[in-house]
């Protein structure tokens, strides 16, 4: 799986203890940005590999959100092959639609700050792909709504995430910046995300 962008800086880690002790709460994926600490001028949201749009649209939780299913995904700590849906929201416009195909560097949208105070990217993966629209992540307040009112995301009760930073790597022509935007919200894997041509 491909960073999501092709310039861009690590700002918070996968339940990074930091941001629970601050939040009150995990976070079940990681924050990447071109915007904050400009780190690059390029804020197209690139696909991370090859598969399937599963939902595109608003959420009140999430903001702008993309739902992709990825077939086959390698985590690179653990050596597990798997299928895995990811997450990306916050986007400021989207690009796909429900049921589209695509190709590992097909562009999703734009990084945004939609339901959120900065620009980032909050992207997330999760090995429960019978579910993906349950998602750990989404707060207990923002559940009731239906998706009729504007909710996509639904609260997920059981915990399939896998930390982003052990699917991700960097792509050719990719980089991403030395963090200088709070990096003690960054786990040590955050900082050593491994390149593949």
């Amino acid at each position: 799986m491909r960073m999501p962008f092709k310039r861009q800086m690590m700002l918070c880690g996968y339940k990074n203890p930091r941001y629970r002790a601050y939040w009150g709460y995990s976070h079940y994926g990681v924050d990447i940005s071109t915007i904050q600490g400009k780190a690059g001028d390029d804020h197209n949201v690139y696909a991370s590999g090859d598969g399937t749009v599963y939902a595109a649209g608003w959420d009140n939780s999430g903001g702008n959100i993309v739902v992709i299913i990825y077939p086959a995904c390698l985590n690179h700590k653990t050596g597990e092959v798997y299928d895995l849906v990811a997450r990306y929201m916050h986007l400021q416009s989207i690009f796909v639609v429900k049921g589209q195909t695509v190709k590992a560097g097909d562009k999703l949208g734009v990084e945004g700050n939609t339901k959120t105070g900065d620009y980032h990217l909050h992207l997330e993966f999760e090995t429960d792909t019978k579910w993906p629209m349950y998602s750990p992540q989404v707060s207990a307040r923002d559940d009731w709504m239906d998706a009729s009112q504007g909710n996509l995301l639904r609260k997920g009760v059981t915990d399939c995430t896998v930390n982003p930073s052990f699917v991700l790597h960097r792509g050719a022509g990719q980089a991403t910046v030395r963090p200088t935007y709070n990096p003690a919200w960054l786990n040590a894997e955050d900082f050593i995300i491994p390149t593949k041509g």
